[in-house]
């Protein structure tokens, strides 16, 4: 082999690792950024974003959730879980009113807004039932 197909092979070899980097890095080890999700009636928005303080370890890269009024942007419900981002998870209106997280790591979590505009954990309904 003479040595300008050896220098095209490695130069060949080079670019093909190259490519292969950039496209790991661009859609597998890169962090996805978590999408706003409208509620049924597009007046509240949660807002999902990553905890990235080491404050608190047990939380570190975990899911947090912040309910928002679509007009205002008044933060209406905030709650940092123990969702790690690492891991699987999705998080959906049932209603106007009802939240749902669903985590490979933690199992699924649902949060309630009552009739005095306040919000706090609930139990999620089954499969299928439907959420009031």
């Amino acid at each position: 082999m003479t040595i300008v197909k050896i220098l095209r092979i490695s130069f060949l070899f080079i670019c093909f690792c190259a490519v292969g980097l950039v496209i790991y890095v661009n859609f597998f080890a890169s962090p996805r950024l978590p999408q706003s999700i409208y509620s049924p009636d597009n007046s509240k928005i949660i807002v999902p974003t990553i905890n990235n303080s080491k404050s608190d370890m047990t939380k570190y890269l975990c899911v947090k959730i912040t309910a928002v009024d679509a007009q205002t942007s008044q933060v209406l419900f905030e709650e940092q879980t123990g969702a790690s981002d690492r891991m699987n998870w999705s998080i959906q209106w049932l209603t106007n009113h009802l939240i749902l997280l669903k985590s490979s790591d933690i199992g699924s979590y649902c949060w309630q807004e009552d009739k005095n505009n306040v919000w706090q954990s609930t139990t999620c309904p089954k499969k299928n039932e439907t959420p009031e």
